[in-house]
């Protein structure tokens, strides 16, 4: 018997493509209690998806973009980042405060 696997797999970081740049996006809480993997991630005010630790890295446009961050009971979190395109990584530690 013969079998044929095809398709990607990849075993390190993502890499960037073209005028894509990728921006790893790492968020904790003031208090310990309070698991940040709820928090909700906006990207030019559209929802993209909540705090994920297993895929942290986002693939944005080159350009300047707006980062939102909301978390029940804490402060928005809110910032413009410049997304420096291929092949930078860029790093956003966030802090979210009660």
């Amino acid at each position: 018997m013969v079998v044929i696997l095809s398709g990607c797999i990849t075993t390190g970081p993502t890499v960037s493509k073209s005028d894509m740049g990728n921006l790893e996006l790492n968020v904790y809480t003031s208090d310990k209690e309070t698991n940040s993997c709820f928090a909700e991630v906006y990207v030019d005010t559209i929802f993209i998806g909540n705090i994920s630790s297993s895929r942290p890295i986002l693939n944005l446009r080159e350009g300047e973009h707006n980062i939102r961050i909301e978390l029940k009971g804490h402060k928005v979190y809110e910032k413009k980042i410049f997304i420096a395109g291929e092949p930078n990584h860029q790093v956003l530690n966030v802090l979210l405060e009660k």
